[in-house]
């Protein structure tokens, strides 16, 4: 799933809409020809495989608890992916046309959508660690309803950072290319850098510094496990440990 490259991009063209000037006032985005053209066209492709793919993980889900976590990281990823065509007509047409209103609701969505994703994929981790390492304790744990609960209150978080998005974004002129408006965040560049490096600490670094902690405890147990196993009974069994944790590894790197 392009669930990376989707994040990748929607950052990225945040960002050209988002340079400002320490006076406040936004820069050119100096994209050429080339990439007024090949910008859209790759968008489009990725705007088919994702929600082509989304929409086969959404259809195939089975209502266990990380089928949940997977359909709302596929419902996020979606909705990140509706706001797409806008930022691929903005560079392609070299302004914003969409008018103010527009310019703070994509803004808001794309920050809220990739950080409910990222966050999503945290909790993804966090829940195979429980499977693998306490079944017990993650079959109390991890009920469909208590699961459904933790993927809506991940929306809390997403949307408070992406808050700012909807207060401060607006279009205005730029002075390199008056005749042109631009969608852009901050009226200052110090705001800019304070939410960025906020943004940077709460929607990724956490959430990956999370995701490793997971990844490795799930390593670490299957390790120990492995060289305390004694009985055949116990080898068979610490067989299918493994094989489950790799497929669960494996499905988590396909995303």
């Amino acid at each position: 799933m392009p669930s990376v490259i989707q994040h990748v991009l929607s950052v990225s063209k945040m960002h050209q809409w988002n340079s400002t000037s320490p006076d406040g006032n936004a820069t050119d985005s100096g994209l050429g020809d080339i990439e007024r053209v090949l910008v859209p066209i790759l968008d489009v492709l990725i705007l088919v495989l994702g929600v082509s793919g989304h929409s086969m993980v959404v259809s195939s889900v089975t209502g266990t608890g990380t089928d949940i976590l997977l359909l709302a990281l596929s419902a996020a990823d979606l909705l990140l992916l509706s706001t797409l065509p806008f930022h691929t007509s903005a560079i392609a047409l070299q302004h914003w046309p969409f008018g103010d209103v527009m310019c703070r609701l994509v803004g808001f969505l794309g920050s809220a959508c990739s950080s409910a994703s990222v966050f999503t994929l945290a909790a993804l981790a966090v829940s195979r660690y429980l499977t693998v390492v306490k079944p017990a304790k993650a079959y109390f744990l991890l009920s469909p309803k208590r699961v459904s609960l933790i993927a809506c209150l991940l929306w809390i978080p997403a949307c408070g950072l992406a808050t700012p998005q909807l207060v401060f974004r607006s279009v205005g002129t730029p002075r390199s290319t008056p005749a042109a408006l631009i969608c852009f965040s901050f009226l200052s560049h110090r705001g800019q850098m304070i939410y960025g490096l906020v943004h940077f600490v709460v929607a990724f670094l956490l959430p990956l510094f999370t995701i490793a902690v997971a990844y490795v405890g799930i390593y670490m147990f299957l390790w120990v496990s492995r060289h305390q196993a004694r009985a055949p009974q116990v080898e068979r069994y610490q067989s299918r440990v493994t094989q489950t944790s790799a497929m669960l590894v494996l499905r988590g790197k396909i995303r």
